[in-house]
């Protein structure tokens, strides 16, 4: 696990289920190399994990990720190239389809859209046919409904597109 479990500072952490890391432990020495035992960064951690308890915010994700999932799910039914809305929290994803097939090509242009739209999204999956959001888990219920009304307008933009390639 890394990216923001200490707040930027450079930190990450491993997990492990039942006896595992009695095992671990004895092949690796216990250290995981550069960021093992950096003082600073796990102070920064244990602050960050403080911040996200007190704030709430893993239940903000979850409703923040809910509401962004019903918006994407309710723009799936006016937009026959998003052919799936999937997800966790505030991790979204829409794939897009052209011709019953996955579309890198229309999947780009909707990510291009959204970017000169002011929503930063990248492409990803086995044929880079998903558009992946990901939001931070601060969000707030008005910026996910701008943010889907970007999306509503970059599919728009996207589809006339479509028609004039």
């Amino acid at each position: 696990m890394g990216k923001g479990i200490a707040g930027g500072m450079p930190l990450s952490a491993i997990a492990f289920r039942g006896n595992l890391i009695d095992k671990w432990y004895l092949c690796s020495g216990g250290s995981l190399g550069t960021y093992a035992g950096h003082y600073l960064s796990v102070l920064a951690s244990i602050s960050t994990i403080e911040a996200i308890r007190e704030e709430k915010l893993l239940e903000n994700a979850k409703r923040r990720g809910e509401e962004l999932k019903k918006g994407l799910n309710e723009l799936k039914e006016r937009y026959e190239f998003v052919v799936d809305v999937r997800g966790t929290g505030c991790v979204q994803g829409m794939e897009i389809y052209e011709k019953g097939k996955p579309s890198k090509k229309m999947a780009v242009r909707i990510k291009e859209a959204l970017f000169k739209n002011g929503l930063l999204a990248i492409t990803v999956g086995r044929y880079h046919n998903v558009i992946k959001l990901t939001p931070p888990i601060t969000i707030t219920k008005e910026q996910v409904q701008e943010s889907i009304n970007i999306i509503e307008k970059s599919l728009k933009e996207a589809s006339l597109n479509q028609r004039d390639v």
